[in-house]
């Protein structure tokens, strides 16, 4: 995957998307730079989004994302993964499609090379959303607490 550096700062129109681990009230910038910049973000997904749009738009279909950040509320650090299209695997002899359980082995790995045990880990599918597509997306608890999104 590549890591991207997206702005902290987004529109009025993208604060309230993807907020299912962060209900907490934005921050509003007195003297924004533009109406595009006025929140400081509660979520990194829509920035992600954004990046994948902005690449399929480009006729660049098969990659991974990633970025890692600071986000001004009482949680420190999020992490967001964004995959779309295919991974290539053998240099580009090969490739198989991104999938959810692709992800789900990303997330294992990343909790293994912690040295979290995984065992403090539940899915829980997410049944009722009016951004998730139904079916594919799933709640991380760590320890009976909604942590983390798998979509």
């Amino acid at each position: 995957m590549h890591e991207v550096l997206t702005y902290v700062l987004i529109s009025q129109k993208n604060i309230h998307s993807f907020t299912y681990l962060n209900n907490e009230e934005p921050y509003k910038l007195f003297n924004p730079m533009s109406e595009d910049h006025l929140y400081l973000r509660k979520s990194l997904i829509p920035s992600l989004l954004n990046v994948i749009s902005y690449n399929l738009a480009r006729q660049n279909k098969d990659f991974g994302i990633f970025e890692i950040s600071n986000i001004n509320t009482k949680k420190n650090q999020l992490l967001a993964i964004v995959l779309t299209g295919y991974q290539k695997i053998q240099g580009y002899l090969n490739k198989i499609s991104y999938s959810f359980f692709l992800l789900k082995g990303f997330f294992q790995g990343i909790v293994h090379i912690l040295g979290i045990n995984i065992n403090h880990f539940t899915f829980k599918e997410v049944v009722d959303s009016n951004e998730l597509y139904p079916g594919k997306n799933t709640f991380i608890y760590f320890d009976q607490k909604k942590n983390l999104l798998l979509s």
